[in-house]
């Protein structure tokens, strides 16, 4: 058998094997490492009998913190200790310098919120006689197995003991320790072995600065907080406050190690999902909050009166919102504070430097350790505009990221089939509903929705929000063609969102036969988003009707009547936009017709084909010239050209080997589709005049001022007396003669607003100016 000297056992047991059946004790004490046998009295035996051989062998023994330091945050100061023996088990004395008393050092070792074990008080007390036996080793606690000396022991209020304990790291929590340095002793029971381990316990400086000291965002829609925390990596938040009428209190906690924890708050849904519905009020990437509203952030929370007594009552936070007046009654669940969603108002964010919140005299909140404050400003929502824009042919969900659309979309109200059209809407105040309403997560304001999303935010009971795109009139019997929006896919009609900024992106695939009933060359749609307001109630939550249960409600909350959850009652609170487009086949024309409607090239190196389009600018098209029958050296020859902000578009060719004379076909084409095709003929020079003479325009329909033509002009380079009224295809003119551009169409930049749409319209002058010259 192994036992252990000098370093020993304070008994060796070993059993005779003779008739007599006596046991030896044997005091291993003073012996020195090694091996041992035994004999009877008589004649030493040659060999010995391997039955009555043991060992002597030393226990080693070593201890170690994790951390050299810790923080004593009055909640959390945790690292681990590793001990390790040449014993499969064992039993240690653990006592430390600078008078650490039993309690504390029981605590320091006990993780009492996992072992069972409420406190030390809750601690058997055992002798050393119950150590040797075995018998604490069942009620010892925590990982360690620690079990207290009874009083009359020696030193028994200096030191605890680990006792039936093998090899192995496990926590430590010094919550509530003095700083200072402290070195550990851990003594073997019953041998000689001793190791100690150093650690520092230092004073926690916590404190919390917010990005902003006030956010402001749109109620119903989602606010994105950023708090630095120094000297912590967690804290408790509190949201709002009595004055505001509603109370969250928040755990948030850095598990990215970057000292700052960013989280999302959906305003829509907070305080009003339910008690177990976290994931759909709160998102944090990379960090950790948690909610006492829809969750059990509050289960570590301390809620006091000011003399520092606890709250009456078995719920603590629910108390607390009683003596805050918030809810009526402790047994009230605390998402019943709101009669509807979190109105525009301002709400406290409450940064505490330890886990107590404290009612006082007032009957106010108040933070035990305020270490940090801003406010959540929530404004008044509402809608402000609708326009549409156009965006090269692909599909609806080509690019997630809204930069890189809005760097490809032209402002338009004449859309062509199959390119995307896209309706920007300013409005606020819904995008909390469009996240939870779609059952998406927090990702998809990044990422996007489906074109579903739009019709369960249209769906939503009792919330007074419809978008809708509709034909003008309808067709005969049938009802006006609309966008389908139900069950739709990403890759037909798809939403992105910018929640700070108040904007709303719809793109639509106009080449996919499943985004609109029937849509034809000519027809005219209009894009609206409203917010319905009831003539006689308010917006309140639902009770026992089951569509209209929280968070959804009604006017008045017991009816089946729209009210936007975020106004007044009055039919004139009700908000709405809209935009009107129509849709026109995809068409083009070329420059440089000649009298007989065909398009002059010019034999040389760098001929170039040049035309305009009503095809999206941006998109990628080519421009192909083929030879007719009988034409030799015969050719066909094809050029990426790119449809550029203003429709135009332009290619070169090599036809300095071609006669004067060659016929050919130009074509404008897309997607290996044809636009548009005309006769062509090779040319030495290109006659002048070829847009038309005496003011007549050519093709690309550009006036000069006052009739003077801006490319090609006739001889004398001015028109007649019709001052250049009549247009080339698309007939749209400018104001004394100068041509729109884009015929009906309303051609502008990617933006916002009636600035941008101002710095739209001065860009326009000078490009029209600068075409006069």
């Amino acid at each position: 058998m192994e036992n252990a000297a000098d370093a020993g056992y304070p008994q060796a047991v070993v059993d005779e094997t003779g008739s007599n059946g006596l046991a030896v004790e044997i005091d291993t004490g003073g012996l020195d490492e090694g091996d041992y046998f035994l004999r009877g009295a008589g004649d030493l035996p040659t060999t010995p009998d391997r039955d009555g051989t043991f060992e002597v062998a030393s226990q080693s023994l070593d201890a170690e913190f994790d951390d050299d330091e810790v923080t004593d945050a009055d909640g959390s100061a945790q690292t681990d200790l590793d001990i390790e023996s040449n014993r499969g088990s064992y039993n240690l004395n653990v006592s430390a310098d600078d008078d650490l008393t039993d309690e504390e050092l029981y605590d320091i070792l006990v993780d009492t919120s996992g072992s069972g074990v409420d406190s030390y008080d809750d601690a058997t007390p055992v002798t050393y006689d119950d150590v040797e036996d075995g018998s604490a080793v069942d009620d010892a606690n925590g990982d360690f197995n620690v079990v207290r000396y009874a009083s009359d022991q020696e030193d028994a209020n200096q030191k605890v003991a680990i006792v039936g304990f093998s090899d192995g790291e496990h926590q430590v929590d010094f919550a509530g320790v003095d700083d200072g340095d402290y070195t550990f002793t851990f003594e073997s029971v019953d041998t000689d072995a001793e190791t100690t381990a150093d650690i520092t316990v230092s004073e926690r400086d916590a404190g919390a600065d917010f990005g902003d000291s006030v956010y402001t965002q749109a109620a119903g829609d989602v606010a994105e907080v950023t708090i630095e925390l120094e000297d912590t990596d967690d804290a408790y938040v509190q949201f709002g406050g009595e004055d505001a009428g509603f109370v969250d209190i928040l755990y948030i906690e850095d598990d990215n190690d970057d000292d700052e924890v960013t989280f999302q708050v959906n305003t829509r849904t907070l305080g009003s999902v339910g008690t177990s519905a976290e994931d759909d009020v709160y998102y944090s990437e990379d960090d950790i909050v948690e909610s006492s509203v829809h969750g059990n952030a509050d289960a570590d929370v301390d809620f006091q009166d000011e003399d520092g007594d606890d709250l009456a009552g078995d719920d603590d936070f629910e108390q607390y919102l009683s003596e805050l007046d918030l809810i009526d009654d402790a047994d009230d669940d605390a998402d019943t504070q709101l009669t509807r969603p979190l109105q525009a108002t301002t709400y406290d964010l409450t940064v505490n430097g330890n886990n107590v919140f404290v009612v006082n005299d007032d009957d106010a909140s108040e933070a035990d350790d305020e270490i940090g404050l801003a406010t959540l400003e929530l404004t008044q929502p509402g809608v402000e505009s609708v326009q549409t824009w156009v965006a090269p042919e692909n599909p609806a969900d080509e690019t997630e990221d809204l930069d890189t659309l809005l760097d490809t979309v032209t402002e338009r109200s004449d859309v062509t089939i199959d390119d995307r059209l896209v309706i920007q809407a300013e409005a606020t105040g819904i995008y909390g509903q469009l996240l939870y309403g779609s059952g998406s997560d927090f990702t998809a304001l990044d990422e996007g929705f489906d074109g579903d999303a739009l019709y369960q935010l249209n769906e939503a009971p009792g919330e007074g929000v419809t978008f809708e795109v509709e034909a003008d009139d309808a067709t005969g019997n049938q009802d006006a063609t609309s966008i389908n929006l139900e069950d739709t896919e990403s890759d037909e009609v798809f939403v992105l969102v910018d929640s700070e900024n108040g904007q709303l992106f719809v793109i639509v695939d106009t080449s996919n036969g499943d985004t609109f009933d029937a849509i034809e060359d000519g027809t005219e749609f209009t894009a609206s988003l409203e917010y319905e307001a009831d003539a006689d109630e308010r917006f309140a939550f639902g009770g026992s009707n089951n569509d209209y249960d929280r968070p959804y409600g009604s006017a008045g909350g017991d009816s089946t009547d729209d009210a936007y959850p975020y106004f007044g009652a009055g039919e004139d609170n009700t908000q709405s936009a809209s935009a009107e487009f129509t849709f026109e086949d995809r068409d083009a024309s070329f420059d440089n017709m000649n009298e007989d409607d065909e398009v002059q090239i010019e034999i040389a190196e760098d001929a170039t084909v040049s035309g305009e389009t009503n095809i999206a600018p941006g998109s990628d098209a080519s421009v192909r010239v083929r030879s007719d029958q009988g034409v030799s050296p015969s050719f066909v020859e094809t050029t990426d050209t790119e449809i550029t902000e203003d429709g135009e578009f332009s290619a070169e060719f090599d036809f300095s080997g071609q006669a004067a004379g060659d016929a050919a076909t130009v074509t404008l084409r897309l997607a290996g589709s044809s636009i548009a095709s005309e006769d062509a003929v090779l040319v030495e020079e290109i006659e002048d005049g070829s847009d038309g003479e005496d003011g007549e325009d050519g093709d690309d329909g550009e006036d000069g001022e006052d009739g003077s033509d801006g490319t090609d002009d006739g001889d004398d380079g001015s028109d007649g007396t019709d001052d250049g009224s009549a247009d080339g295809d698309d007939g749209s003119d400018g104001e004394n003669g100068s041509d729109g551009g884009d015929g009906d169409s309303s051609d502008g930049t990617p933006g916002f607003g009636a600035l941008v749409a101002l710095v739209a319209l001065i860009a326009a002058a000078l490009l029209a100016t600068r075409r006069h010259e």
